[in-house]
């Protein structure tokens, strides 16, 4: 197999290349050319970065918040990013004259990213790139305006880009390269190829080519390990050159938190739509059951966050029969009673207490949705609300932000739906 290569633009996104770096990729006899390659020291991974305030964890599996110091940064489909302060949330360009339409606005370079991470004044995330089948890994200034190029490949046969996680100053992202088709079924075999980007020296290295439908999933930073969820629902971890790999526990995970020397997870639903709550000792093994029949939980600051399936019927909307053409009655049915439980991480397993502060949204008609997030003390979740236009009920699905010690609440984002 001919050697392949990975080109390291270091350019502004929409000016020509100042200079360029090559990385050797291997030669087809190791898909893991990099397997030897020294560890990062414990300096490496976290110089200047503050433990207690990780920005390397994503802090809900599937709410997509991500957290940089005291920034939040949300993804609201399609390409809308916003960037979450204490009273609002407001798109990523600052620029109140942009018409957020041009290829240097910072909204349309990030819209197709699937996270942003924020060290110091720059942004890290993948970009939109003009008339290419890859994204570009940039970094953005907010103090300059100036993007930067750090990776992009130019192969034929390379496409996509996904950020996978960050250890520190670590951060890891792939590409999707293309393999002959399949002269049975004619299908375009695809495989992961990992990187891994170092924020304080700028040192991109190519770290292995993955098996077809390889993923790294809720992938988060612990010491010097990333952590994450494969395709398989199991929790895996490795080293910070994902060289050494390790399965953690058989348990099949919806979601997972580490908290000390101990992982909290969400099993994954067999049937129905509730798993269990467990929490998985790392030092001892031992693995207990703290909550049955749990929809969602979320971990912040030593308080664990947890629903239980409790249905109830919050409102009736109008929806459209797709046989028959005509409007029926459709319940909308809060999976969680409309409550989420708080408790002492310590004391988990133990009965929790009913978060008030959420209590002004669901006296207002709001229906919780089952997942959601906390961090810092802020809640970010979905609800349901009540809506009729020319005598047809539908409803609003709105993304709030609530802040659980004030009882303060704002809408990030609403969309209005009508006989879908």
């Amino acid at each position: 197999m001919k050697k392949r290569w990975l080109i390291l633009v270091l350019a502004f996104l929409m000016a020509g290349c100042s200079s360029e770096v090559i990385i050797q990729r291997g030669d087809g006899t190791d898909t893991h050319p990099n397997r030897n390659m020294p560890l990062p020291t414990e300096e490496e991974i976290w110089g200047g970065i503050d433990k207690e305030n990780d920005p390397s964890e994503p802090v809900n599996k599937r709410e997509n918040v991500f957290r940089s110091g005291d920034s939040l940064y949300f993804w609201w489909g399609g390409d809308h990013w916003y960037e979450i302060g204490d009273t609002e949330a407001r798109s990523l360009c600052r620029d109140p004259l942009c018409t957020h339409s041009t290829d240097a606005c910072l909204n349309v370079m990030a819209k197709q990213t699937n996270a942003v991470w924020r060290v110091g004044n720059d942004l890290y995330f993948m970009a939109e790139t003009k008339n290419s089948p890859c994204r570009s890994f940039v970094r953005f200034s907010l103090d300059t305006s100036e993007t930067k190029v750090l990776a992009h490949p130019t192969e034929a046969d390379m496409l996509g880009g996904e950020l996978v996680g960050r250890l520190g100053n670590y951060i890891y992202f792939s590409y999707r390269r293309e393999l002959e088709k399949d002269e049975m079924t004619f299908e375009v075999h695809q495989v992961p190829e990992f990187y891994r980007y170092h924020i304080p020296s700028g040192e991109t290295v190519f770290l292995y080519e993955g098996s077809r439908g390889e993923e790294m999933l809720q992938a988060t930073g612990k010491d010097s390990e990333l952590w994450y969820r494969n395709t398989s629902y199991t929790l895996m971890r490795a080293d910070a050159n994902l060289s050494e790999k390790t399965k953690v526990s058989d348990a099949k995970m919806q979601t997972f938190a580490l908290v000390g020397e101990g992982v909290f997870y969400l099993t994954r639903f067999s049937t129905g739509e509730s798993g269990e709550i467990r929490r998985l000792d790392l030092s001892t093994g031992k693995d207990e059951l703290l909550y049955e029949n749990a929809t969602w939980f979320a971990y912040d600051g030593g308080t664990l966050y947890y629903a239980l399936y409790d249905p109830v019927e919050s409102f009736v909307r109008d929806r459209r029969d797709p046989e028959t053409g005509k409007m029926k009655e459709a319940p909308i049915i809060a999976t969680n009673g409309n409550k989420i439980y708080t408790v002492p991480a310590d004391e988990a397993g133990q009965g929790g207490e009913p978060v008030t502060a959420l209590d002004s949204l669901v006296s207002d008609g709001w229906s919780l949705s089952t997942t959601f997030t906390v961090t810092g003390g802020v809640f970010i979740g979905g609800a349901r609300h009540l809506i009729e236009q020319n005598g047809t009920r539908g409803f609003a699905y709105a993304e709030w932000a609530v802040d659980l010690t004030e009882g303060t609440a704002f809408e990030i984002m609403r969309d209005e739906v009508y006989g879908q």
